[in-house]
């Protein structure tokens, strides 16, 4: 599940941060809900701000929500720049599929521009109904 689910992440966050030892975190993220908003990232990102948090938008923020159904990508991205903007630590993290595979220059560049780590991610794991989202060099097409 993601983690912006937990009702303790905030807590958790700040716990982990406190510990003398205070370990990597990374918060992996895909998920818009409508509880939580700005106030409940700033409140996240300053409970622990030395937690990397990923954030899994697949594809320009007006199209990411092409894979993941109900996602809010442009949401996402004003988190992402809030966080950036709080001294965080944000990884974009991009699957390509074939509607987002020739936005990959200008996803690394607003990456780039933002002071955001960018990680392309292949994968192959497509589903029958979903091949209309594979890229058109994608590897089974190829064999």
């Amino acid at each position: 599940s993601d983690p912006i689910f937990c009702e303790n992440l905030i807590e958790s966050l700040s716990i982990i941060y406190k510990t003398k030892e205070n370990p990597h975190v990374w918060v992996h993220t895909a998920a818009t809900a409508k509880h939580r908003d700005a106030e409940w990232y700033k409140k996240a990102f300053a409970a622990n701000p030395n937690a990397i948090w990923i954030f899994a938008l697949d594809g320009l923020p007006e199209t990411s929500h092409i894979y993941r159904v109900g996602q809010d990508g442009k949401f996402l991205w004003e988190m992402m720049q809030l966080g950036v903007s709080m001294g965080i630590t944000i990884e974009w993290q991009y699957i390509v599929f074939r509607y987002n595979e020739n936005d990959i220059d200008e996803a690394y560049e607003m990456a780039k521009k933002h002071n955001m780590n960018f990680e392309v991610k292949i994968t192959n794991r497509y589903t029958p109904d979903q091949k209309p989202l594979n890229p058109k060099w994608h590897v089974d097409e190829m064999l």
